[in-house]
This record gives C-alpha cells, sequence and structure tokens, in this order.
C-alpha cells in the first residue's frame, strides 16, 4: 500500500505552504532571560525554533501564516527585530 507515503507527501507539502520562516534578534545589551521568554512565547503560539544564534542575539523558526501579526506584536514587548528569512546576495549579475 502506497496510501500512507502519498499521505505523508501531501501534508508535507501543505505544511510548508502553511508556514513561514523568520527571523527573530535582538539588541546586544538584551538580557539572556529575555531571549529565552521570547522563546517560550514562540514556541507556544505554534512556533518552531530551527537555529538559535550565538553571533547576534536571536533566532529562527517557522510560524503559521496566521501567527505572523501575533509574533510582529509580541516583538514590540521584547524589543526584538522581527524579519521574512529570505535570500539575499551581495552582487547582481543581471541573470534573473
Amino acid at each position: 500500500m502506497r496510501v500512507v507515503p502519498t499521505i505523508l507527501a501531501g501534508l508535507a507539502v501543505i505544511s510548508g505552504v502553511f508556514a513561514k520562516s523568520i527571523i527573530v534578534s535582538f539588541p546586544p545589551e538584551t538580557a539572556q532571560s529575555v531571549v529565552d521568554t521570547a522563546k517560550a512565547d514562540f514556541k507556544a503560539a505554534g512556533g518552531e525554533i530551527t537555529h538559535e544564534y550565538r553571533l547576534i542575539n536571536g533566532f529562527s523558526g517557522k510560524i503559521p501564516d496566521t501567527m505572523t501579526e501575533s509574533v510582529t506584536t509580541w516583538s514590540e514587548k521584547y524589543n526584538a527585530n522581527v524579519e521574512e528569512d529570505q535570500v539575499v546576495t551581495a552582487y547582481d549579475n543581471g541573470s534573473s
């Protein structure tokens, strides 16, 4: 039976459609306890932390599209910068 693998593949595609990758960063002077509380709130809101940064004070993760506004709102509470994760290039060779 190939029904289960097909269902699992479909669910993986659907979950990717409804998830948004974001980066949450904090000013360097932010206390670790504030970052830890923000991470706990992020998880409680349905988010999944995919990476914790050491060079910058922050983390990245995935959230359901429906939670984007909520995370942006609570970011003000923690003085955090929330932005959608995207590809950034340093050189544009003109071929798009």
